[in-house]
């Protein structure tokens, strides 16, 4: 826009001296206050396009105010200068002097490294050559030098040559600005690559982990078995956090997290968060108090495992930072004007060591901690604000924070939700349960996945058989007959995917049910996976009372979206 208006004034500036437009020649009247009003104007559009070209602000903050100076100087003289006897004088040493401030600006601007900084110093070894003589002699005075041919003729040249360089420095700018944009773009992509591989082979062994845990759980244990056993869960679920936390913030960044709709009861939501802390809380001796979540009676319709991540981060790093005292997590109600809709407030209170002033405005960044002193737990990559500040901000909210040092700090949001008219949801069901005898085919190449995924489903009543590859699945399933397949689609032979197409085409059983069971959490690898013909999707670490609900879907023709 700076571009244009300087390129508008300079043709009113050159018209001056060589009239090309009869409808405008009012400003060749030298008496007319318009006369020297296109001089100012190029001044000072000069200036805010260099500002803008050279991001003068952030590399030359003392060249930026002087530019500034210039402009604000020369906006009251346009009103007062064309009363003035001298005026043209004025707006001719101004004009002079935008351009030495300009041409100041461009060295120091080359001096920083500016690539476009190059292109734009050399434009002012012509402006000066062809512009500044005629205005040295205008400003001084000088009457025995005779200018009249170079004013009519290497001024005009000059500013043609001066606009035509300006523009090509601004494409110059642009193609810059677009290869740092691909090269941006090619990092978040090689950057997310890296993250979804680094997720799915992090997930792979934590699956076992988290399988060994619910194995455990079935057998005969000591009470410091069943303490170990707790413990090595709760490594794992946090271990799975951080890995959600990571994987959360990429997403945010590149514009592809997908939140989800669906029922549930706030009180369900509330226990499991409470479960989850309970033990950490009571091995420091802190109170841990849940207030005002069981009057929220209404089936809600929003994303629990968000609310779920965010609430669970905030009370992890209240019990974090607090040595002695209580936690509270408050939930409340506020009237809204749409009988269907409802907004809740949460709050994480602690009485923990609190946070300095001058941290408060970095809290929530990440891979930042604000642990002012050094025997307090290192637990923590310093991502559990920064995902909960963000995705708070994606379900419609804002996370704030008031603390005082030594005396505790206080999180707290407000969140909409809409009001589900449906059925409690699933978490008030009984525990699942597998029908004794359903036969299930489970396809995983990693060994630890298949003896644990055997030992899970056989204790529930399934007749389970197991393959390592796609190769061995289709023999399995051309000798027997499955009612379910649990299919991996990372194999060494063939991918799921052509195995599912197999089944479909030349299964004995082609409308067999198939569960994707995969490491990779993507909604791309999902969808992908619901298109081409699976039954569901659920993703490893795998939540076994979900893929036991699962089962039963597909195996009862609802098929699950996973």
């Amino acid at each position: 826009m700076s571009l244009v208006a300087h390129i508008l004034a300079m043709a009113m500036v050159t018209h001056l001296s060589n009239p090309v437009f009869e409808g405008i020649k009012f400003l060749h009247d030298t008496g007319s206050h318009f006369f020297i009003t296109p001089l100012y104007l190029a001044s000072m559009s000069a200036c805010l396009f260099t500002q803008q070209l050279l991001q003068t602000k952030q590399h030359t903050p003392r060249h930026h105010r002087l530019l500034s100076g210039i402009i604000l100087t020369c906006l009251p003289l346009i009103l007062v200068t064309g009363w003035i006897p001298s005026g043209t004088l004025i707006a001719n040493s101004m004009a002079f002097i935008a351009t030495l401030a300009l041409f100041s600006t461009s060295i120091a601007a080359l001096r920083t490294g500016n690539r476009i900084a190059r292109y734009f110093f050399g434009i002012f070894f012509l402006v000066l050559f062809l512009v500044s003589p005629s205005g040295l002699v205008l400003i001084f005075n000088v009457t025995h030098w005779n200018v009249q041919a170079f004013y009519v003729t290497a001024m005009p040249i000059g500013h043609l040559i001066f606009l035509l360089l300006l523009s090509v420095v601004q494409m110059e700018k642009v193609r810059l600005l677009r290869e740092a944009m691909q090269h941006t773009a090619a990092a978040n992509q090689a950057k997310s690559s890296f993250l979804a591989t680094i997720n799915h082979e992090l997930r792979t062994p934590l699956n076992a982990i988290t399988s060994l845990g619910t194995l455990l759980r079935l057998t005969a244990l000591t009470p410091k078995q069943a303490e170990y056993v707790t413990q090595l869960e709760q490594t794992s679920q946090h271990m799975s956090r951080l890995m959600g936390n990571v994987l959360d913030i990429a997403k945010i960044e590149s514009n592809s997290l997908e939140l989800q709709q669906e029922p549930f009861q706030l009180s369900i939501v509330m226990r499991q968060v409470h479960d989850l802390t309970l033990n950490q809380a009571q091995k420091k001796g802190l109170s841990l108090v849940f207030v005002g979540h069981n009057a929220i009676t209404e089936t809600l319709l929003g994303d629990r495992l968000r609310l779920t991540q965010i609430l669970t981060n905030l009370l992890q790093n209240a019990l974090r930072y607090t040595l002695e005292g209580s936690i509270t997590c408050t939930v409340q109600r506020h009237a809204t004007p749409k009988p269907q809709q409802l907004r809740l407030s949460f709050s994480v209170r602690d009485t923990g060591i609190g946070i300095a002033a001058e941290k408060l405005s970095t809290i929530f960044d990440e891979f930042t901690q604000a642990k002012p002193t050094s025997n307090l737990s290192q637990d923590g990559i310093g991502l559990g604000l920064a995902i909960s500040s963000r995705l708070v901000t994606c379900l419609g909210g804002t996370l704030a924070v008031e603390s005082t040092v030594g005396q505790g700090s206080h999180f707290f949001f407000t969140l909409p939700f809409y009001i589900a008219h449906t059925e409690a949801s699933a978490a008030h069901q009984p525990l699942c349960q597998l029908p004794q005898g359903i036969r299930i085919l489970l396809v995983d190449d990693e060994f630890m996945n298949r003896l644990l995924g055997y030992e899970l489903l056989s204790a529930q009543g399934g007749k389970v058989e197991v393959a390592a590859d796609g190769q061995s699945a289709l023999l399995y399933l051309q000798q027997h007959a499955f009612d379910v397949v649990l299919l991996d689609i990372n194999l060494p032979d063939m991918n799921g995917f052509d195995v599912l197409q197999w089944i479909r085409q030349h299964s004995p059983n082609p409308n067999i049910p198939v569960i994707a069971l995969t490491a990779h959490t993507s909604a791309e690898v999902r969808q992908q996976c619901l298109a081409a013909g699976m039954n569901s999707f659920l993703h490893k670490p795998s939540d076994w009372q979900r893929l036991c609900q699962i089962i039963l879907k597909v195996v009862n023709r609802e098929d699950d979206a996973g």
